[in-house]
């Protein structure tokens, strides 16, 4: 499928307006998207059926996500009640566009919030050793009951890119 060109009211000159192709990514390239530092954004549903989004950390695995919550969290009661979610992973602004989003029933591990919590802090924190590193560890371990592991195995995957043609 191609997009048309951008028009000119829109912000864009003529040297900047380019043709592009949308399309799926390989399973590699969505594992490589996925393994990029990024935030997930978790969709919930609240009991009115609207839907209820949140930033999180997130791993993936090639089969999974994993995160994590306080188990007292606002958004772990609307998985207990309804674990149906659906998980956006894009690009930020200034990159190319694609995205990865992911949808199925979210599993509620009590007994490994807090080992996730630090995986992905060491993942998303470039020196555990610094004071803000320092910091968010002294804050999981004082949490650390209250932590759960949120773990998808999605039943759906759908992803997007545009490249230049």
């Amino acid at each position: 499928m191609r997009s048309p060109k951008l028009p000119d009211h829109l912000g864009f000159g003529a040297s900047e307006r380019t043709q592009v192709k949308v399309v799926r990514l390989n399973r590699q390239e969505r594992d490589d998207f996925l393994a990029s530092r990024r935030l997930a954004v978790l969709s919930t549903n609240s009991a009115s059926g609207y839907p209820i989004s949140v930033p999180l950390w997130y791993a993936w695995d090639g089969k999974a996500m994993r995160m994590f919550s306080m188990g007292n969290a606002s958004k772990i009661a609307r998985l207990r009640r309804d674990p149906r979610v659906s998980v956006l992973v894009s690009n930020v602004f200034g990159e190319p566009v694609r995205w990865v989003a992911l949808e199925g029933k979210v599993m509620i591990n009590e007994e490994n919030g807090f080992r996730t919590a630090l995986g992905l802090l060491a993942r998303y924190e470039d020196d555990l050793g610094s004071p803000s590193g320092r910091e968010a560890r002294k804050r999981y371990q004082a949490v650390k009951p209250l932590l759960v592991e949120l773990r998808l195995v999605p039943d759906r995957i759908r992803t997007y890119a545009e490249i230049e043609d």
